[in-house]
This record gives C-alpha cells, sequence and structure tokens, in this order.
C-alpha cells in the first residue's frame, strides 16, 4: 500500500487541483489500493461546537437546567483545552453566558464569575468593567478590525470601491490586475 496521501482542493477557478497545483485527474490510483477515509467530523460534534445563546431572564423556570448544561459543555471545553501560559484564550459563547449569568444574575464578583466560566481574572474583570462603562457593548461581537500596529490604508473610497466591483465582476482577479485597472481609472495612483 502506498503511504502518500493526497489532498485535493478546489483553486479558486472551479477547478480541482493538488497542493501542488497539479491535475486532480493525473493522480494515479493502483488496482485494489486501500484508501484512508475517515470523517473530520459529525453531526453530534457539529451541533456541540454551534453556539446556543441563552436568554438570562431570571423569572424563567428552565433558565437552571440550561445552565447547568452550558457549565457541563464548558467544563468539557476547558478539561480538554491545553493552556499554554503564555497562549491567547478564545472564549466560547457559553463561556460568556455563564459569566453572564454568574455576574448579573448570581451577583457575583467579577473573578469569581470569571472564575466559574474558565476566564481569567484578568480578562473577567475587564469586561465587567466594560459592561459597566458601556451599556450597549455586546459581549459576544467578535473583536475584529483592530487597527493596533497596522499602517493605514493608503486607498480612498473610491479605489476600494473600484477594487471591490472588480472582484464582484471576477472573482479571480489577480493583484496584478487590480493595480493595472487603478492606475489606468485614476491617474497618478
Amino acid at each position: 500500500m502506498n503511504s502518500k496521501h493526497i489532498f485535493l482542493m478546489e483553486d479558486g477557478r472551479d477547478r480541482i487541483t493538488t497542493e501542488e497545483g497539479g491535475e486532480a485527474m493525473d493522480c494515479i490510483i493502483e488496482e485494489g489500493e486501500q484508501f484512508n477515509l475517515r470523517n473530520l467530523t459529525n453531526l453530534t460534534d457539529y451541533k456541540e461546537s454551534q453556539p446556543v445563546p441563552i436568554e438570562l431572564d431570571p423569572e424563567d423556570e428552565d433558565l437552571e437546567s440550561r445552565i447547568s448544561l452550558a457549565t457541563e459543555r464548558i467544563e468539557k471545553y476547558v478539561a480538554d483545552k491545553v493552556r499554554k501560559d503564555n497562549s491567547y484564550s478564545v472564549y466560547t459563547d457559553d463561556q460568556k453566558t455563564l459569566f453572564l449569568y454568574y455576574l448579573k444574575i448570581k451577583f457575583f464578583s467579577a473573578a469569581k464569575a470569571g472564575e466559574r466560566a474558565g476566564i481569567a481574572p484578568r480578562t473577567a474583570h475587564t469586561w465587567a468593567k466594560r459592561m459597566r462603562t458601556d451599556p450597549d457593548w455586546n459581549i459576544y461581537e467578535k473583536r475584529t478590525n483592530k487597527t493596533g500596529n497596522r499602517p493605514k490604508s493608503q486607498l480612498q473610497d473610491p479605489q476600494k470601491q473600484h477594487t471591490i466591483q472588480l472582484f464582484d465582476e471576477k472573482a479571480y482577479t489577480t493583484t496584478d490586475e487590480v493595480v493595472d485597472s487603478l492606475t489606468k481609472t485614476f491617474e497618478g495612483f
């Protein structure tokens, strides 16, 4: 049996290729060759990984049972997670919900609520402070488009719109084609 693994992928131009860029049909399959096929995921694992928002209504009778299910999922997640000292932590929606539950409904301190939810104490304090200072802040939103040390964009809005239009018309446009089009359309670019 051949131990070479071949991974096929779509190349952005609706063609199936190998990792090296060769045609998929060029792969020779020997008669009787065994394939090592396995599932990457299944429906149960997929469903468990999907966030299920919990409404935090203190008068809801089923709230305690839903919180206990979220607690079990978090305990399993934290147990499975191998933490390094300097690793960046990504918190699940269940952890955030549990943190809010302990903070807003059970009136725990930020550190204690964070500990129960599997959230670092410093992060818990930061979140609690942010909720006090900005009531409209949504804890579930992903923090994207950080501008930290990133240089400011050199494109103005007309150039950005032109580039978006190019990709809408032809999704597989190359960077050279974009630069050529921008140079032709906008003088002095």
